[in-house]
């Protein structure tokens, strides 16, 4: 019967530990205190143990009545602690996972290297030749060439020929053709008659003379 009813205080987990101790009266002295191993919370140490006096017809009578409650009590708040503890535990480690991760995701990640002024200078022309600022482009290309180096100058050169060329294609494209070059005629122009009054003809050249005179 005693055992039966100790069995519904119990809580799993927790054990019950039980000191008992004659009296010189005749009386017994009980001490009841529950206790779970594994805990690292100091607050356990807090719990202070149930004593109770009293005859061995007393305590028959009413001991599980007075320990009932206290019991289920003190057991309960160890079991929050295990729990809590358990809690913190499945934190700490899920937080480590995830620096791990962040880590591990990081060091695959190197950070980028930043652009030379070359490179800045060569996405400048780009933003310049898709906005159709083709001179502008070309300006930027040939003020950076005066302090590059031989590499740099033939990507520039290249640079420059692309860009020259689109904007030929985008002059045809919006301009008017230009007309073809005539071959220039070396001939003289044929004198104009000459027009007696008017000032603006041409006067007759006199021919020489080829014949000896005759006197």
């Amino acid at each position: 019967m005693f055992f039966n009813e100790m069995k519904e205080l119990m809580t799993p987990g927790v054990d019950i530990n039980m000191s008992i101790r004659s009296l010189d009266d005749g009386r017994m002295l009980i001490a009841v205190l529950p206790k779970m191993d594994g805990l690292k919370d100091e607050a356990k140490n807090l719990l202070a143990p149930l004593t109770l006096t009293g005859t061995p017809d007393e305590l028959d009578a009413g001991f599980i009545e007075v320990v009932g409650r206290p019991v289920q009590k003190s057991a309960g708040l160890l079991t929050n602690m295990k729990a809590f503890e358990e809690q913190m535990k499945k934190t700490e480690a899920d937080s480590r996972q995830n620096k791990q991760q962040k880590g591990t995701a990081g060091a695959s990640k190197p950070a980028p290297k930043p652009q030379s002024p070359f490179e800045k200078m060569m996405q400048q022309v780009t933003e310049f030749e898709n906005a159709g600022k083709f001179n502008d482009a070309l300006t930027a290309l040939n003020n950076f060439k005066k302090s590059a180096t031989p590499e740099q100058v033939a990507n520039i050169d290249g640079r420059k020929a692309k860009i020259l060329k689109r904007q030929g294609e985008a002059a045809s494209l919006f301009g008017q053709p230009a007309a073809a070059a005539q071959p220039a005629d070396t001939a003289a122009p044929a004198p104009r008659p000459f027009v007696p009054g008017n000032p603006f003809a041409t006067a007759p050249q006199t021919q020489p003379n080829t014949n000896p005179s005759t006197n």
